[in-house]
């Protein structure tokens, strides 16, 4: 301890794969931490074994991924490489990691401790890169805002797919934040927050724009 009775022994994770950390996030129920990376790979590390696992390979591998269209809701199963870019930010929860692309994509991964591999499913969401995503878990919901000015919000299916249930255009904005303002635990939350479910901010503005 110093003399402000701080710890002044420092721990650091190094990425194994050498790529650059955007961000990361850990779910409450798990002892696990999800990385973002600049390949746009996404690893999972065990604060507990301290091992890490690849959960996301790096962007040139999205040709594995199935992607669904936001606009039209089609679903079609990609054959080409399709390059995602940085991972630039990501949310966790007990079953899914959302992970935001620098090409407008995100990813929603599946994370169950039982699988051996993870199920991906690509989405186009956005036209510029996406910069803030936010789970509200016990709604089956996820939100995204993105460099575009758009913001979506999205629910899981009970198959895994995804539908989009709202979205939003902030004119001449780049959107740099979203979170849900309900209480992640708030079960009556579509009924209390119906109108302000979401707090979003954008580049180079003096507000928090609940909406």
């Amino acid at each position: 301890m110093d003399e402000n009775g701080l710890c002044n022994k420092r721990l650091v994770y190094q990425n194994p794969m050498d790529e650059a950390i955007n961000c990361f996030s850990k779910c409450d129920k798990r002892r696990k931490l999800y990385i973002a990376c600049d390949d746009g790979s996404v690893l999972q590390y065990d604060l507990s074994s301290s091992m890490t696992r690849v959960v996301v390979e790096p962007s040139n591998a999205c040709k594995l991924c199935d992607e669904q269209k936001a606009s039209d809701h089609e679903t079609a199963t990609v054959h080409e490489t399709n390059r995602c870019g940085a991972c630039l930010c990501l949310a966790a929860c007990s079953e899914f990691v959302v992970a935001g692309y620098s090409s407008g994509h995100i990813k929603l991964v599946q994370t169950a401790d039982t699988q051996q591999s993870w199920s991906i499913k690509q989405i186009a969401l956005h036209r510029r890169a996406v910069t803030s995503v936010a789970i509200l878990e016990t709604m089956g919901l996820f939100a995204t805002a993105s460099e575009d000015g758009y913001f979506h919000v999205i629910r899981f299916t009970n198959n895994h797919s995804a539908e989009v249930v709202r979205s939003g255009y902030f004119e001449n904005s780049m959107l740099l934040g979203v979170k849900f303002l309900a209480s992640p635990h708030d079960s009556s939350y579509d009924e209390k927050c119906q109108d302000q479910m979401l707090a979003i901010t954008a580049y180079d503005r003096n507000q928090v724009m609940f909406i």
